[in-house]
């Protein structure tokens, strides 16, 4: 294995649009294992599954690929969801009301993140994210 942690590494994965793409982007998140601070990646792995969870509901069909792009450096993790949905949205900073089902999934990420960032355009959205490094010693 690789014993540079200062070189970030960067890995795509394009996810078929169904059932498995959530177990299958978790379990992916770990290939920043080495690179990464441990409380990082449990943080890393919960806004993956939101962010495809809501892909995979709101923005493809079972034919389109959801894509899930993601690189590791000293300073934190970046990533984005992309996928071929029609819907256009904007993130809220409202706190989504219990009583009304829907809207936990982005708020959630949003939560976590350091930075989450939607980019909507009729090829589809794509929702960018950082986690910033616990770890700095």
């Amino acid at each position: 294995m690789h014993s540079d942690r200062s070189t970030a590494p960067r890995f795509l994965l394009c996810l078929p649009s169904g059932p498995m793409a959530v177990p299958i982007a978790r379990e992916f998140v770990h290939v920043l294992d080495f690179w990464t601070d441990p409380e990082d990646i449990d943080d890393v792995e919960l806004i993956v599954s939101e962010l495809v969870t809501n892909a995979v509901r709101h923005g493809s069909s079972t034919t389109q690929c959801v894509e899930l792009r993601m690189s590791a450096a000293p300073s934190g993790v970046s990533g984005s969801v992309k996928d071929e949905g029609r819907v256009t949205f904007r993130l809220s900073n409202a706190t989504p009301l219990v009583d009304r089902p829907g809207g936990f999934r982005l708020f959630i990420a949003r939560t976590l993140a350091d930075t989450l960032e939607v980019e909507s355009s009729p090829a589809g959205n794509t929702v960018h994210f950082t986690v910033a490094s616990r770890d700095r010693a």
